[in-house]
């Protein structure tokens, strides 16, 4: 009997470590999505609104993204730029409570993108939105396939390796 409710619990172990990771992946697409929809506001504001960065900030962000928003606007209207914003935020972590999944990658962009933000003129601040935000978007693309195929792997992996540790204990 005993051994019976080990291989169940190996089982399930298993097959939820495989389904959290699954999830993990899913919420990282998802982040990515949200972070290039509120970047796309951003550059919306700035080609149509005529206010200091810091109200141009203010009640930005999706739900997983508003303390990102929130942190860079209290940063800005702090006295300190966008870049040493992030930079700040950056230190104290809390720059990556929402964007905790992404890769370097993702996070060197959505940097470069906050980084931008104050530094010239309005044309240019709007072509580099325009490139971060295309950059963003070619990333997601890109990685779509790899997070749907390595999502599947996961719960897969889980499932198989529970398997065979529920075979072993019996």
């Amino acid at each position: 009997m005993l051994k019976c409710i080990g291989a169940a619990m190996a089982f399930c172990l298993s097959t939820a470590i495989g389904i959290m990771l699954c999830e993990r992946e899913k919420a990282r697409l998802k982040t990515l999505g949200e972070l290039c929809d509120d970047m796309n506001a951003v550059r919306f504001k700035l080609r149509y609104a005529a206010v200091p960065l810091g109200e141009l900030l203010e009640g930005m962000g999706s739900e997983s993204t508003k303390q990102l928003w929130a942190a860079m606007r209290e940063g800005i209207c702090g006295g300190r730029s966008a870049a040493e914003s992030w930079d700040e935020l950056q230190k104290r972590g809390e720059a990556y409570a929402c964007i905790n999944g992404l890769n370097a990658d993702e996070k060197s962009i959505v940097g470069e993108f906050m980084c931008g933000l104050g530094t010239s003129d309005k044309d240019t601040q709007l072509d580099r939105a325009e490139i971060s935000i295309n950059k963003l978007r070619e990333h997601i693309r890109t990685v779509t396939p790899q997070i749907n195929t390595s999502g599947k792997l996961y719960v897969s992996l889980g499932i198989t390796l529970g398997l065979a540790g529920a075979l072993m204990l019996i």
